[in-house]
């Protein structure tokens, strides 16, 4: 996770799902600052599970851009997300996201169950350690299976979310509401 650490970001969801993570043998890797309960818990958990459990509490781009390009799932357990870059920077290095259906997340990360061929991660619903439980076992499942996983990774590394591709869709989206009113646009 490369994240503000506040109740917003679903981080209390991640820690109550530590034992599940652990058992998968997955490492928690997590940059960020924010509230000192977090960071205190975390420091706590990573002197507990240091093998298991680690804490950067500061920003920090360059440690970021590594941990964006060395992880295999990026998690975005989000209660809220009205737009959410970092599972787009994720995405674009190939770490699948695990994020809640919300806001910006539920339209940039496309489920495997949902849409199979397409996929670039995994969502759930119900903000709950047990949705989000869920969803990290579908992504350990994925993982476990190396076409699938590439397949993901493709589908999530050649998605584009640019300026250039956001100015054509509204130009597009622009076009199409001219056209349905009856005017001819100029083109």
């Amino acid at each position: 996770m490369v994240t503000r650490l506040t109740e917003q970001k679903g981080i209390d969801l991640v820690l109550g799902a530590l034992p599940e993570l652990i058992a998968a043998r997955a490492q928690l890797i997590v940059l960020g600052d924010g509230d000192r309960w977090l960071k205190d818990e975390l420091g706590r958990l990573e002197g507990e599970y240091g093998s298991y459990v680690r804490l950067a509490a500061r920003f920090d781009e360059r440690l970021a851009q590594r941990i964006y390009a060395g992880s295999d799932i990026f998690l975005m357990p989000s209660r809220y997300e009205p737009c959410g870059l970092g599972q787009l920077i994720a995405m674009r290095y190939g770490a699948i996201p695990i994020g809640r259906r919300t806001g910006g997340l539920a339209d940039t990360i496309l489920d495997l169950d949902e849409n199979p061929d397409s996929a670039t991660g995994f969502l759930f619903d119900e903000f709950s350690t047990v949705g989000f439980v869920a969803a990290f076992e579908r992504a350990a499942v994925a993982f476990r299976d190396q076409a699938a996983w590439q397949r993901l990774q493709n589908n999530a590394m050649s998605r584009d979310y640019s300026w250039r591709a956001s100015a054509n869709h509204y130009v597009e989206t622009y076009i199409a509401a001219l056209r349905a009113r009856g005017i001819v646009p100029l083109e």
